[in-house]
């Protein structure tokens, strides 16, 4: 039972650290303004981020005892860059969610195939950190500093977004 539960709601479970944020993000699209979604505006901003994104995510291979682990590391352009352009504007949040979701598991998935081929894929590497993997904490991470900057820009600095 231990074995199972390690496995698949633990701490290191590639099913928490992908399919959580997977299941929130087809929710989010679900319901959201889908032509806000599909404007000329978020299509140029995703394909601006996500060879960015591709382009610098790495893989890093650590010795911890006589155990080889392989980690994979990116940077979420998206995110990087929509807060650069929209620092002033109301932020779509559900948009926000799905498109820092979407690019880090593009990159996710050139990391894997990295380290493996297509004969060889295995999607255990994808969300493999689990609830610590960057496919869970920065979309939410995202979504709190959004809302963080919002509350900035409305009280301390006295701006008012658009």
């Amino acid at each position: 039972m231990w074995e199972f539960y390690a496995q698949v709601v633990g701490f290191g479970s590639a099913y928490i650290g992908f399919f959580v944020p997977l299941l929130i993000s087809i929710i989010l699209f679900i319901f959201v303004d889908k032509k806000s979604y599909f404007s000329k505006e978020n299509l140029i901003l995703l394909a601006i981020s996500v060879p960015l994104t591709l382009y610098f995510s790495f893989t890093k291979e650590i010795y911890i005892g006589d155990t080889l682990y392989h980690s994979g590391h990116a940077v979420c352009f998206y995110a990087i860059i929509y807060f650069f352009l929209k620092s002033k504007q109301k932020h779509n949040r559900q948009i926000l969610f799905i498109n820092t979701f979407f690019t880090l598991y593009l990159a996710d998935i050139y990391i894997v195939l990295q380290r493996y081929n297509f004969e060889n894929f295995s999607h255990t590497g994808i969300g493999g950190a689990g609830i610590v993997d960057s496919l869970i904490i920065t979309p939410f991470t995202v979504i709190i500093f959004s809302y963080l900057m919002t509350y900035l820009h409305r009280n301390m600095l006295g701006i008012k977004t658009i």
